[in-house]
């Protein structure tokens, strides 16, 4: 494998559980009822060493997201 591929894909990971709560009404014919229901799902996010960021959840990236990862700002790049 070559040197300089390994360098550019050098990063740091981290996991995460992360918890999704959706709130529903139902009416009945006096009575208002709420539901919660939750949810865990999992998230990984990777810090690339020249400054990308990726994350990567259960669900499908946006099309506006179609790229691997994004650059971090100048001022915030190590």
């Amino acid at each position: 494998m070559c040197l300089h591929k390994q360098r550019v894909n050098r990063h740091i990971a981290r996991w995460r559980s992360v918890k999704h709560v959706t709130t529903f009404v139902e009416h009945d014919e006096e009575n208002e009822i709420v539901h919660h229901r939750e949810r865990w799902a999992n998230e990984l996010r990777l810090v690339y060493a020249d400054g990308r960021t990726l994350k990567l959840t259960e669900t499908p990236i946006r099309q506006e997201e179609d790229a691997d990862a994004e650059c971090a700002p100048a001022a915030r790049a190590a």
